[in-house]
């Protein structure tokens, strides 16, 4: 399943939202991927303290990309992971 929470407003909650729905979906034993599309990368530093603070292990996997790459590396993820979470 892809889930995307997204917008143009910042402020609004959307990386919080994303990073506490990996973990939920994780923690369920979903193999999941987290993809940060936010120039501020936020969900992609949460994760690296998240790996940090679990001896490597986030309980998912989280990569950084923008632009048309966001579309591209998805659909190429697609069987990979049971949840995409943008």
């Amino acid at each position: 399943m892809i889930i995307l929470i997204g917008g143009t407003k910042g402020g609004t909650g959307k990386t919080t939202i994303a990073t506490h729905l990996a973990i939920m979906r994780a923690a369920e034993g979903k193999d999941l991927l987290l993809v940060d599309a936010d120039d501020q990368e936020t969900a992609s530093d949460f994760s690296l303290l998240r790996n940090e603070n679990m001896d490597g292990s986030a309980g998912f996997t989280c990569v950084k990309l923008t632009g048309k790459a966001v579309r591209t590396e998805v659909n190429r993820q697609i069987d990979k992971y049971d949840d995409i979470v943008i």
